[in-house]
């Protein structure tokens, strides 16, 4: 049994190996997308393209579940550790959150003195991974329980979301934006970036003519914060097959900032489905 455990959602865009380490437990609990009458389970074994190729095939509306608290309860039962942290996905988009602090107060009444501390990202995707690594450093450096539950509870305050997607309707069918902002950016071939609002609701932060000036904007956004942070501050991007505009995001903003630390990520199921095909989310 390790003395740390981790514990995502599937939206988090992570796989269990990157932040497993002879002290951590990494999990990821999957969250359920139905197509049609296909059930795609978002766990590590998703075929993501296969999974696109059906929504996108498919005209009716691709719903998708939230972990049960039991599935929550289970991962925290597979890795045993006695002190666990769980990021979820945005209360504002997802039940996960919810499902989230039930597993966990179950789990404390079976295991006296074990440690749960559950944090809302108020994001997605990159979002939630860029908390999780938080985590696994402050537990590197050595701190105690209590102080990383306070510490990531502030990096999540502080931390900024955006995107750029190319196509908005997953999540104008499935209410995650208003109609208004879709037909904007489907009839006046706009391309719009978006952000998390402190309370994880999706707003819109502006707007574009092309994706590569979308881009070029994008990599503007963390200048202010990684002016008091230093170039030292982690910043993730996350794409859904288009890893050519990830890379040129990544080479924006270094070129830039001279930020040391930018980190890459695909996309999993669920956050392929609501960012759609080329679809890319920053972290910072």
């Amino acid at each position: 049994m390790k003395k740390w455990t981790l514990i995502g959602d599937s939206c988090c865009d992570l796989r269990e190996a990157d932040l497993t380490t002879k002290d951590i437990a990494f999990k990821t609990c999957p969250l359920v997308m139905t197509v049609a009458d296909r059930q795609f389970v978002d766990d590590e074994a998703l075929d993501v393209n296969e999974f696109i190729a059906a929504y996108k095939a498919e005209k009716t509306v691709t719903r998708t579940a939230c972990p049960s608290p039991e599935v929550f309860e289970k991962a925290m039962e597979d890795a045993g550790g006695e002190n666990i942290f769980v990021v979820t996905i945005t209360g504002n988009l997802s039940g996960t959150y919810a499902a989230a602090l039930i597993a966990a107060e179950n789990y404390k009444k079976k295991h006296e003195g074990a440690k749960v501390h559950v944090c809302d990202s108020r994001s997605a995707s990159v979002g939630e991974a860029k908390l999780l690594y938080f985590i696994k450093d402050e537990i590197e450096k050595g701190s105690t329980f209590e102080e990383i539950a306070e510490k990531v509870d502030n990096c999540r305050n502080k931390m900024q979301t955006r995107f750029i997607l190319q196509d908005l309707s997953n999540l104008a069918k499935n209410g995650r934006v208003g109609k208004i902002m879709h037909l904007i950016a489907k009839t006046v071939l706009l391309k719009l970036i978006c952000g998390a609002t402190p309370e994880g609701e999706i707003e819109k932060v502006g707007m574009t003519l092309s994706t590569q000036k979308g881009l070029q904007t994008m990599s503007n956004y963390p200048a202010e914060k990684i002016a008091e942070e230093g170039v030292d501050m982690p910043l993730y991007i996350s794409h859904c097959n288009n890893e050519k505009d990830a890379n040129f995001l990544k080479s924006l903003i270094e070129s830039k900032f001279g930020l040391k630390k930018v980190k890459i990520l695909i996309t999993r199921g669920l956050a392929s489905f609501y960012a759609a095909e080329k679809g890319i989310i920053m972290a910072y």
